[in-house]
């Protein structure tokens, strides 16, 4: 008997009706409703570029986990220094809630300081980055890390929206 009581209350605590009834006594909070942004691939970033214009792939992923359908603005930037900065790509895609999107944006990048910031950002706020070091030539070794990340290696649930 007892374990029948136990079982009742354990479904009904994962119901939905049983979700809000815990949350009302206290005992559980809401869930929580986020937009996750991520690079894909991160270790095949660059980290060197030459000073010319250079061809980057930068494979990134964005998930909508906000509990409804969202539209994502995404913009990427390059910045040197405190305020300088220069738009590279800019796009935008609506996304069910739980869906992720896959994009693998090509940017024509030149370093034109010691030090290049490049910026992901949405436009519901979220920012993810990664720091260049700007070389008087091509280094072979920093061009070849710029590795295209095809949509099965990131195991993404869409495609691309460019």
């Amino acid at each position: 008997m007892l374990l029948v009581a136990i079982v009742a209350v354990t479904t009904f605590a994962q119901s939905h009706a049983g979700q809000r009834t815990l949350t009302r006594l206290g005992l559980v909070g809401p869930a929580q409703r986020y937009t996750e942004l991520a690079f894909v691939g991160a270790q095949h970033l660059p980290t060197q570029l030459q000073r010319s214009l250079t061809e980057v792939h930068l494979p990134f992923t964005i998930t909508n986990r906000e509990g409804r359908a969202q539209r994502y603005g995404w913009t990427i930037v390059k910045r040197t220094g405190t305020t300088t900065t220069r738009q590279l790509a800019i796009g935008a895609m609506s996304l069910r809630d739980g869906q992720q999107a896959y994009l693998d944006p090509e940017v024509a990048v030149s370093c034109t300081a010691s030090e290049t910031r490049i910026d992901i950002r949405l436009t519901s706020g979220e920012v993810i980055d990664f720091v260049v070091q700007c070389t008087g030539r091509a280094s072979p070794a920093a061009v070849k890390t710029v590795a295209r990340v095809t949509p099965a290696q990131a195991r993404s649930k869409t495609g691309t929206d460019r």
